[in-house]
């Protein structure tokens, strides 16, 4: 009798465990998301933010190199290919503004096979000489394990109605 309970209560620290581990492989994948995002959106300087990619091609593409870091080799080449860096900064350049992340909430998380896929929602805040304004962003990652670390290797989002407005407006 104290044989089968030793082993039943080595069988529940192996399941408590096991769901430790998922639950801190998880808020990993999060934090790098949060990283992410707050790195692209959190854009200070209006006037210098924009960088002007056809004068100088090379540290433009160099500038980029800061967000490798967050991505499989694949999900940078789609970084760079869908110039998701250059959407915010030209939109506060246009708009004039600056743009802070105020909140990153994680709306639903799913595993398949070796990938976790968040679905998230990003709150933003303009700051105009004139006021502010906010706005939300829906987005997906796609994140897989590249050497123990989770990378993203899809990061796919709706360009919301601030940056609609601010990149359709006349400078």
């Amino acid at each position: 009798m104290k044989k089968s309970y030793i082993i039943f209560l080595a069988f529940l620290m192996t399941l408590f465990l096991l769901g430790c581990s998922l639950v801190n492989q998880e808020y990993a994948a999060k934090q790098l998301v949060v990283q992410y995002k707050t790195s692209l959106y959190n854009i200070e300087n209006y006037n210098k933010a924009y960088p002007d990619s056809s004068s100088d091609p090379e540290g433009f593409f160099k500038s980029l190199e800061n967000y490798k870091k967050y991505f499989t080799e694949e999900g940078y080449n789609q970084f760079i290919f869908k110039k998701t860096a250059i959407i915010p900064l030209e939109a506060c350049a246009k708009g004039k503004h600056t743009l802070k992340v105020t909140n990153i909430r994680f709306d639903k998380v799913s595993e398949e096979k070796n990938k976790l896929i968040l679905d998230y929602t990003v709150s933003l805040k303009a700051i105009y000489t004139s006021g502010e304004k906010t706005t939300e962003e829906k987005s997906q990652a796609i994140l897989v394990k590249e050497n123990n670390e989770w990378k993203i290797c899809n990061d796919w989002f709706y360009i919301n109605d601030l940056f609609q407005e601010d990149l359709n407006s006349l400078t």
